[in-house]
């Protein structure tokens, strides 16, 4: 997170899937019997211009339900911060009814350092919540994020699409994939690709599907947790693991 962005930063746009490492949380909205909830994915991305400003932090709102969000941020020792969807634009005010990347910026005070942890106070209307973001930045860690592209939150008859999205900065990387579905009301977990499923994850970046269903009706609302991690083959060491939260109503 930077005091300004420069214009050349990202010259493809802000991304729309995040990177490895990803903290995310959901955040409840409205107050009364009006609440609703979205999700916010917080992650480092490194200029690409040259510019030496270091990482930034955009954060992909995935909303569940219709949001207006003009919540305040605020980061360690009580810098005020904003968020921005294009760099050095205005703040955002609006209506979010799809996933959106911003980035967040220094309002006053000290310049952020980009690779610090830091805290997100969320405060809007009557509820207040906070997402912790550790120290990071450098080279790109190996990680993976469990990506929806379809609907969320999903109603009967619409399609949920989800992928693995996985970043590997190293070689050829064997591991044990584990992939699993969490259901509203207390049943088990089950796994979506098979109990004892071997890949080899290539280097760079790759997506591997995950599931695609069309939402049946004989199936509860609520909200489903997605989960998936990539272990160590021999010793079962977690590498790397990610959820996703999907609503349906």
């Amino acid at each position: 997170m930077l005091t300004t962005l420069s214009a050349t930063c990202l010259p493809g746009g802000f991304p729309a899937t995040p990177t490895a490492p990803v903290f995310g949380k959901n955040v409840s909205w409205g107050f009364g019997t009006a609440t609703e909830f979205y999700h916010i994915d917080v992650w480092r991305v490194g200029c690409q211009d040259g510019s030496g400003r270091g990482p930034v932090a955009p954060g992909n709102a995935t909303v569940i339900g219709p949001l207006r969000l003009f919540q305040q941020l605020h980061v360690p020792a009580e810098r005020p911060a904003i968020i921005r969807q294009t760099p050095g634009g205005s703040s955002f005010c609006g209506d979010l009814l799809v996933a959106t990347t911003f980035v967040l910026e220094r309002q006053s005070g000290p310049a952020f350092d980009p690779t610090g942890a830091l805290t997100l106070d969320i405060d809007q209307l009557q509820t207040h919540t906070t997402l912790e973001v550790p120290a990071g930045g450098g080279a790109p860690q190996l990680g993976i994020t469990i990506v929806s592209t379809g609907c969320n939150p999903c109603s009967v008859g619409q399609t949920a699409t989800f992928h693995i999205h996985a970043v590997n900065p190293g070689g050829p990387l064997p591991v044990e994939l584990k992939t699993g579905l969490h259901f509203p009301n207390g049943r088990p977990t089950f796994t979506l690709l098979g109990v004892h499923v071997e890949d080899v994850l290539g280097s760079g970046e790759e997506d591997i599907p995950l599931a695609s269903i069309v939402v049946p009706g004989d199936v509860p609302n609520g909200t489903y947790t997605l989960g998936a991690a990539v272990l160590e083959p021999i010793f079962g060491v977690t590498l790397s693991r990610h959820s996703l939260s999907v609503v349906k109503q």
